[in-house]
């Protein structure tokens, strides 16, 4: 060999001037690159192999416990729905109103609402989800268009917009849906794993990520719901199908680039919220106010099960004092990892915990990055391509 080969030759051997270590750390690249290329492999067939209905499956949803809610209920009736069934989120059916298609002379069947399979089935309709972040980030909305016209002074959310906000219909709201994708059921065996993450990771229009997905029967009515931590649960429990995967680093994997955004841990909750809004985010890192060290995390998580009474003092609250109160002492030890432990120990905690989020701190407990849900899925894409 001469020592030079254009790109299209295939080196095969090293060339004279090598010596034997140079040849054993070819050998070893060679031998990496050869795994990396059997790892990738490997995923790709299990995301492509593995179907929408694999997942539901493993999930073991009832489809009869599912709430679906109507645009035209209130808040307050929607928070009562949501704290009944002790959920976060619900299929919301969006659609002409009843009374106004009597009123254009349609024949109603008795009985029907609008998530029954005869509305659904004869009427336009739209299908999205409204969460506990959807209605809180519409209610700092309200606050701050109240600030906007009264010089900048907080509302009193008992008295001043409180009843006004919980009257109004998910018609009125202008954030009513932030995830928007759905899956049929009758394409769940067609529909790989791996076409349900890209859809996750499309933003909507609005520039937020999806975080769940609906899934509709033949008759158009939602079934279930697959959310991103659903996936991620998945992923893990299936890791052995794809050795090696989630043995690579954080900090090697890269998942952990996205900027901390945090808010203070004497803040109200509301504000807490309000900036999540502005940010298009579902959770923030609390800080404390000295030193910036990580004291806790706050999401639409911490506010399941929540009663329209209770709502407006809790929002009132420092977010630490809420969060404490609430969710006892435990949920003011956040949930962290550091750059040299794997991603299967991430997602381990993510789902022990219950949790979307894990932050990347570094010796002083001092947050520098933070780990999704969405941040998961999307590694498990780029690995796989």
């Amino acid at each position: 060999p001469t020592g030079t080969c254009n790109t299209s030759t295939n080196i095969s051997a090293p060339n004279s001037n090598w010596n034997a270590s140079t040849t054993q750390r070819w050998t070893r690249a060679n031998r990496s690159t050869r795994m990396e290329e059997k790892k990738r492999m490997q995923l790709l067939a299990f995301l492509d192999a593995t179907t929408v209905e694999d997942v539901v499956n493993h999930k073991n949803a009832s489809p009869e416990s599912l709430l679906v809610l109507e645009s035209t209920m209130t808040v307050e009736q929607t928070l009562r729905q949501l704290a009944k069934k002790e959920v976060l989120s619900a299929p919301l059916i969006i659609g002409p109103d009843l009374e106004t298609l009597r009123l254009d002379g349609v024949t109603v069947p008795e009985g029907v609402t609008k998530t029954h399979p005869w509305y659904i089935q004869n009427h336009m309709v739209d299908v999205g989800i409204v969460d506990m972040g959807t209605l809180l980030m519409a209610l700092a909305e309200t606050i701050k268009k109240w600030q906007q016209e009264h010089g900048g002074v907080l509302p009193e959310l008992h008295d001043d917009i409180g009843p006004r906000f919980l009257s109004k219909t998910l018609d009125d709201m202008p954030t009513w849906c932030r995830d928007g994708r759905f899956v049929y059921e009758s394409e769940m065996k067609n529909t790989s794993l791996r076409k349900l993450m890209e859809l996750f990771l499309k933003s909507l229009s609005n520039g937020v990520t999806n975080h769940r997905a609906v899934i509709l029967n033949s008759n158009g009515m939602a079934v279930g719901v697959l959310s991103q931590s659903d996936l991620v649960q998945f992923l893990y429990a299936n890791r052995s199908k794809f050795e090696g995967v989630t043995d690579e680093t954080v900090e090697k994997s890269g998942m952990a680039q996205s900027p901390v955004s945090v808010v203070c841990a004497d803040a109200p909750a509301i504000e807490a919220f309000r900036e999540m809004e502005e940010l298009k985010l579902s959770g923030l890192a609390v800080v404390d106010k000295l030193g910036g060290r990580l004291v806790a995390n706050i999401s639409e998580n911490d506010f399941r099960g929540l009663s329209p009474e209770a709502l407006f003092d809790c929002l009132s609250m420092p977010v630490t004092e809420y969060l404490s109160k609430e969710n006892g002492e435990e949920s003011l030890v956040p949930i962290t990892c550091k750059s040299n432990h794997k991603v299967e120990d991430v997602m381990r905690r993510m789902i022990d915990s219950h949790v979307h989020r894990v932050y990347l701190v570094d010796s002083k407990y001092d947050p520098i990055g933070v780990v999704t849900a969405t941040d998961v899925l999307r590694y498990f894409l780029v690995e796989s391509n």
